[in-house]
């Protein structure tokens, strides 16, 4: 029965895979400032006038726009020098101001989705073999349900030719044990770097000169009912949207004795790449190591240092930390810093523990092994933030009151969090069963909201200063610009947290946060540098385990049936497009048809409703209510309702407009704007006020 059933489920599935025939392909160009924003009545029937409206003021600042003029409509943000908290004899807060908003141009190309010029192709037995085998390996098809989908299909005439069996027709290697070695305290499979970097830039059309490879190693427990840890080393190509793949992976019931045997062949591997680089279509691509991203006992394990838990084991600089009330404390300053040359020569040895073999890579060791932020910060900081708010010493505990309040405005804005959120808000008495995401989106989005009203002044304003110092570091060109006074920020907000919440509570994660902005310097935005697609990646790996046995095998054999089928390494390029078509309206005078409810570029998704009804066009913020055509040029637009700024959600450390957050109104006459320059807005409605956010961690 449940072969059955999963056979009904794959031939459901495999239905909504069908090729679809598009019919025209509308290419969008920028239009003149004249023709840039539309307004007028409601549309009437046979109606062909449009009334233009001069284009406001930019909501994100661009290059005619300072710190002291960063609002749109007229609103006139506050100096930071006058409200910041820094201590005075840093200059780094007076010389605050927003950099050119990265807006990405994506007006160049317009499809729809249910109308494109490309023609399919031509069915051959061949094609659909090929297809149906790309598609089993895709949706992880489990071989039952494949075997008998391959029985049905068999039955028919065209697809005679097809195996009855679905390990014949992926071709699921029969010697995958071969693959694999023993390494105590359990076994090891290395799949090989060279041919997945291969596979990768073969399907990119045009060949870099250069690559950027970021690594990861972590451990994932495989079963609550079982010991057992899969230890995979993954890779990503950094910029080039592509899911991370798996170098090498260990499995057993702990971690591997040796840190040096589980990364010897990966690294024997990984010097040659970067010693040769990698022949692609005739042209010699060379590889760089850019990061190593672990949390905090992965870093420990690897690279032969001490743990967070120990004396001497800040990996960045050289305090010994003190032990005090039960529990390993470190400076709210920092020490002398560590470097390449040092590490190499182990001039600490109560940091040391043993010589790791990462040091034959000819890498600056220090620059490439950055802090974590989703560990660091996200599951670490504010976690400590609001479990101390919780339970805490009674000193900064707050009462069940402001918990209840707490949680249920949690619960009134999970209706205004857009889809690029995975989770939504929890209250704080689930802070336990919180994920990393959840941690991020309170710590930049919803945080401010609702601590508002509820924390004391002093807590507020300490949390307040993180959130800037993250959001600075966050944002793309912000993080390099204003990096020295978000190092101030995090260097106050550690004094402050000492002082508010005790000495003893300044951990490992809360003294790192003064060397966040040097990996920031060095490496770019939080988010470009960070674990979250790495640890997304590791569930996709463990819903390819079928069986609690033969880990290591099912891996391999789930490799080689991907490599096998030739899937897109690389994923399609996304172009402006929309789809749901309508006639429901409302349109202007200046605006036609086709209508659109839904609008997709490569990095999120605008609708006409709901929490993913909010943009940022040319920067003018808007409630979207539909998408159409403009008369004059035949260019696709919005029409929506202007959210005018009229003031800041918070002042100090800085005003908060200077990362595009504000408190809004809503104008009451429909406008058109043509779609340039179009940035997701986040916007918070809670009681009478709307706040419009910029979408930080969208920008990397």
């Amino acid at each position: 029965k449940k072969a059955a059933r999963e056979v009904r489920e794959t031939i459901s599935a495999l239905s909504e895979q069908s090729v679809y025939t598009q019919s025209q392909s509308v290419h969008a160009e920028p239009l003149r400032e004249s023709q840039c924003v539309h307004a007028g009545p409601l549309r009437e029937p046979q109606s062909v006038h449009a009334e233009s409206i001069r284009e406001r003021d930019s909501v994100f600042l661009s290059d005619e726009h300072s710190s002291s003029d960063c609002g749109p409509s007229g609103y006139t943000g506050a100096s930071v020098s006058e409200v910041n908290v820094v201590p005075e004899n840093s200059d780094a807060a007076s010389q605050f101001h927003m950099p050119d908003a990265p807006f990405p141009n994506i007006h160049d190309t317009t499809t729809s989705e249910s109308d494109s010029s490309t023609p399919s192709e031509e069915w051959s037995p061949q094609n659909f073999a090929s297809e149906l085998r790309s598609w089993a390996a895709r949706e992880g098809i489990t071989q039952t349900a494949l075997t008998g989908l391959l029985k049905l299909l068999r039955k028919h005439e065209c697809h005679q030719n097809l195996p009855m069996d679905a390990r014949t027709f992926l071709q699921t290697p029969r010697c995958s044990a071969n693959h694999i070695i023993s390494m105590h305290p359990g076994e090891y499979c290395h799949f090989g770097l060279l041919e997945c970097l291969k596979k990768a830039l073969e399907g990119i059309d045009i060949v870099p000169q250069h690559v950027l490879l970021m690594f990861n190693v972590d451990g994932l427990p495989l079963a609550k009912s079982s010991k057992s840890e899969l230890w995979p080393i993954q890779c990503v190509i950094k910029d080039i949207d592509m899911t991370p793949f798996v170098v090498g992976a260990y499995c057993g019931t702990t971690k591997p004795h040796c840190s040096n045997d589980f990364l010897k062949k990966f690294i024997d591997e990984l010097s040659v790449v970067l010693r040769e680089g990698i022949s692609i279509r005739g042209t010699v691509v060379q590889v760089e190591f850019r990061a190593m991203i672990c949390d905090a006992p992965a870093r420990s394990f690897i690279y032969g240092i001490k743990g967070h838990t120990g004396h001497a084991g800040c990996p960045k600089c050289t305090d010994e930390g003190d032990y005090y009330k039960n529990r390993i404390c470190f400076a709210t300053t920092t020490s002398s810093l560590r470097t390449d040359n040092t590490f190499r020569a182990q001039a600490d040895p109560d940091h040391h523990r043993h010589l790791s073999v990462i040091t034959e890579l000819q890498i600056d060791i220090i620059k490439t092994a950055p802090l974590d932020y989703m560990h660091l910060v996200c599951l670490g900081v504010m976690r400590k933030l609001i479990l101390l708010w919780v339970s805490g010493p009674l000193t900064v505990r707050i009462g069940p009151p402001q918990r209840a309040t707490i949680n249920m405005m949690a619960a009134d804005l999970q209706k205004c969090i857009p889809s690029d959120f995975a989770r939504k808000p929890r209250g704080v008495d689930e802070v336990d069963r919180w994920k990393a995401t959840e941690f991020r989106l309170f710590l930049l989005y919803t945080g401010p909201v609702i601590l508002e009203t509820v924390l004391p002044k002093p807590l507020f304003q300490n949390f307040l200063t993180l959130h800037g110092a993250i959001s600075i570091l966050a944002m793309e060109g912000l993080c390099q610009q204003q990096n020295e006074y978000a190092s101030a920020l995090l260097h106050h907000f550690v004094s402050t947290f000492a002082e508010i919440y005790g000495h003893e509570f300044v951990s490992y994660n809360v003294h790192c946060l003064l060397h966040l902005t040097d990996d920031v310097k060095n490496l770019g935005p939080l988010d470009s540098f960070s674990a979250f697609p790495f640890e997304s990646n590791m569930q996709a790996l463990k819903r390819q385990l079928k069986k609690p046995g033969a880990t290591l095998s099912q891996l391999y054999n789930r490799y080689s049936e991907k490599q096998l089928a030739q899937l897109e390494v690389v994923r399609e390029e996304k172009r402006l497009g929309f789809s749901k078509t309508h006639n429901r309206g409302p349109l202007l005078d200046c605006c036609t048809e086709p209508q659109y409810d839904t609008m997709r570029t490569g990095t999120f998704v605008l609708k006409t409703k709901g929490p993913d009804s909010y943009c940022s066009v040319n920067g003018n913020i808007i409630s979207i209510k539909n998408f159409a055509t403009l008369h004059s040029t035949g260019e696709p637009c919005v029409i929506g309702y202007k959210l005018t700024a009229v003031g800041d959600l918070y002042s100090k450390p800085f005003p908060s407009s200077l990362i595009g957050t504000y408190i809004v109104n809503e104008e009451p006459h429909l406008k058109a704007w043509p779609l340039v320059n179009v940035q997701k807005v986040v916007c918070l409605c809670y009681g009478t006020r709307k706040v419009a956010m910029s979408l930080i961690h969208l920008q990397c």
